[in-house]
This record gives C-alpha cells, structure tokens and sequence, in this order.
C-alpha cells in the first residue's frame, strides 16, 4: 500500500466507475480505496492481481 488513500485508474473505455475495492491490512493497521473507471476486463484484472498477491 502507498502513502495515498484513494487512487482512481482511468483507462480508456467509457468513463463509468467499473469497480470500487477497499482494501485493509489489519497487520499494519492500513486501510485503501481504489476507483476504477472505464478500464477493460484486461486492466481490472492486472490491477486485482497488483493489488491482493496470489490471485
């Protein structure tokens, strides 16, 4: 996790909100949101895998 605690990743498809994570590390005692607009299946599917290890 960053020092940010909401990124917005903007792709290049429609610009509609396609997914909301939250996402908490209770070890670190860390929280993050993550917006994603028009991003393809592609793209969601790279930042899920970034985001939680071994998905």
């Amino acid at each position: 996790m960053d020092a940010a605690w909401i990124d917005v990743w903007v792709g290049c498809g429609e610009k509609t909100v396609d997914v909301i994570m939250c996402i908490v590390d209770l070890m670190k005692r860390d929280s993050e949101i993550k917006i994603l607009v028009g991003c393809t299946e592609k793209s969601r599917s790279s930042t899920r895998h970034t985001t939680i290890p071994n998905t």
